[in-house]
């Protein structure tokens, strides 16, 4: 097999300019040309993650190997001082130097062809004997199974022949992200696929990288070793292997034992052979910079362990503020207190503006993905969906100063998930109320999911603009203001419910809407702070706000 298609060289990577277009660039271009670009603009927003893991892996790599006028250095003598005058170097330049990519392209160019018959990018010919898989499951916008092709797939048959670019991309996406359907040895679960990522945006592509290019950490070592560097071709599948303790290594984990396959004219791929590949037991990857964290106890009053935040199939709808406490982390106060930590790459950006290595009055960008598993099915986790979001805040937000805020934000999130679930009660009880429902039914309406979807719905671009706009200078009115307008939303959503059930539904049999009404203002009224001044000073409740603004009784 001839070498074909040179990932150095020929464009593959999407990348979305500064009018919003989206073009394709090859590596050295993405990487040398960063400054100039918005930011990737893949298929779908994991596989954005996919090709920025192998992006940052280069950067370490790259920045582990030679200064920047591309003079080698040797690992073993580089010391944190060192990483952090290059990091502030290169990042005060505004771009990527070219001297030390192009001496590393020119040292390992012969490991980044797509097509290769000793070392093909990222994949393993020890495959080539195994059943070929299709490559509509390759193809992470699809979630198809092995077994028949999706009836409304949203791509023609042609549509599967894959380009040797977007065939690259999907390689990276599924070495992420597939599943353990495969048989003969049933692979593990990949080494990203749980996680929820996370990663810092900047004003531009370079920005971004510079930002989660973490320098200096307590986990890890300045030997790189990538994965195209390492010689894959092995028999042996689901090799277990310690923890990789270098970004390079950590951020290409071949989980997948992977080959393509070229169609007849040799122009497409029309499929893919695969099987384990490594992976780590460790549960403890505190190396890990791009996920959020779940501390847990294992003994009441004893230390807290930390395993990586995966997203569930009801967590789906989820807001990316409704993380901020998992977010938004400052590690001597809140791990202290609450058994918290922050995501690496909060902690690397919080060390930045203590050092004042960037501006302190930098707002924090967050861009989040994760794969979204069935875990009823653990015999092969298929994949249900992928989810994304982003999360705009003030920079003092993770500063010791920020913790009276933090705290404050973390409450009205949890008054927020209650209000959500006192509105799907609100609607449970006007259907019971209309007769639509029987009250010794255990099946949950499917109206009352929904219903709290649209909550969250109706108050995301209002508590998104409040937590922007919000510093550690603001009073505690700026609060009020907002559940202010939280209390609205619910109100007006709880009239909603009220109208759908009809005026039969007022006083229904068993049950009255009315009642239900004047229970759930009562409860808004409670999260959301409004009070009646005359009944303040007696007990200290509010009336329920149907009653004081209607006059009505349930």
């Amino acid at each position: 097999m001839k070498q074909e298609f040179s990932l150095l060289e020929e464009p593959w990577i999407c990348v979305r300019l500064p009018d919003c277009s989206v073009r394709q660039v090859s590596i050295r271009e993405a990487l040398l040309h960063a400054q100039d670009f918005a930011g990737l603009a893949g298929e779908i927003r994991t596989q954005d993650f996919a090709v920025f893991r192998m992006l940052l892996a280069i950067v370490y790599t790259v920045f582990t190997r030679y200064d920047t006028d591309g003079q080698e250095i040797h690992s073993e003598d580089i010391t944190e001082d060192d990483m952090l005058d290059l990091w502030e170097k290169v990042y005060t330049s505004g771009k990527f130097p070219a001297a030390p990519f192009d001496a590393y392209f020119a040292r390992w160019r012969e490991r980044f062809w797509l097509f290769d018959e000793a070392h093909p990018f990222y994949q393993c010919t020890t495959v080539a004997d195994r059943n070929m898989m299709s490559t509509g499951k390759m193809i992470g916008s699809l979630f198809e199974s092995a077994n028949k092709e999706r009836l409304f797939s949203g791509r023609r048959e042609e549509g599967r022949l894959l380009d040797f670019a977007e065939a690259a991309r999907w390689l990276l996406h599924l070495n992420c992200f597939d599943d353990i359907a495969a048989k003969h040895p049933t692979p593990k679960r990949t080494y990203v696929g749980p996680f929820s990522l996370i990663a810092l945006e900047g004003k531009n592509f370079f920005e971004t990288m510079m930002l989660n290019f973490v320098a200096v950490s307590d986990h890890q070592t300045y030997l790189s070793r990538p994965v195209w560097e390492q010689d894959n071709n092995v028999m042996e599948y689901n090799r277990r292997i310690p923890m990789p303790m270098d970004q390079a290594e950590l951020l290409t984990i071949p989980s997948r034992r992977i080959l393509l396959h070229r169609s007849d004219d040799g122009n497409k791929v029309d499929g893919y052979m695969l099987s384990g590949g490594d992976y780590i037991e460790e549960k403890d990857v505190y190396a890990e910079q791009e996920t959020c964290w779940i501390g847990r106890q294992e003994k009441k009053k004893g230390p807290y362990s930390f395993r990586p935040m995966e997203i569930r199939q009801e967590d789906t709808v989820k807001k990316a503020w409704q993380e901020f406490g998992v977010i938004a982390v400052a590690d001597n106060q809140d791990e202290a207190d609450h058994g918290k930590r922050a995501p690496g790459v909060i902690r690397w950006m919080k060390f930045l503006l203590e050092h004042r290595m960037i501006e302190r009055d930098q707002m924090v960008q967050i861009s989040m993905a994760a794969m979204v598993y069935n875990a009823k099915q653990t015999t092969c986790y298929p994949v249900m969906d992928h989810v994304s979001d982003g999360l705009t805040f003030h920079s003092q937000l993770i500063m010791d100063a920020g913790y009276f805020w933090r705290k404050n934000v973390c409450e009205v999130i949890n008054e927020c998930d209650q209000a959500a679930g006192a509105v799907g009660n609100l609607y449970k009880k006007v259907q019971y109320a209309a007769g639509r429902w029987d009250k010794d039914d255990k099946v949950t309406l499917s109206g009352e999911a929904d219903i709290k979807v649209r909550f969250y719905a109706e108050i995301d671009r209002i508590f998104r603009e409040w937590l922007r706009n919000l510093d550690v200078d603001k009073g505690e009115e700026y609060q009020d203001d907002l559940k202010k307008q939280l209390r609205g939303k619910a109100i007006q959503l709880g009239m909603e419910c009220l109208g759908q059930a009809g005026i039969t539904a007022i006083f229904g049999a068993g049950a009255s809407s009315a009642k239900a009404m004047n229970e759930y203002c009562g409860r808004i009224n409670q999260l959301f702070g409004k009070k009646d001044k005359k009944n303040e000073g007696k007990s200290g409740k509010s009336l329920p706000v149907y009653e004081v603004e209607t006059g009505k009784n349930g």
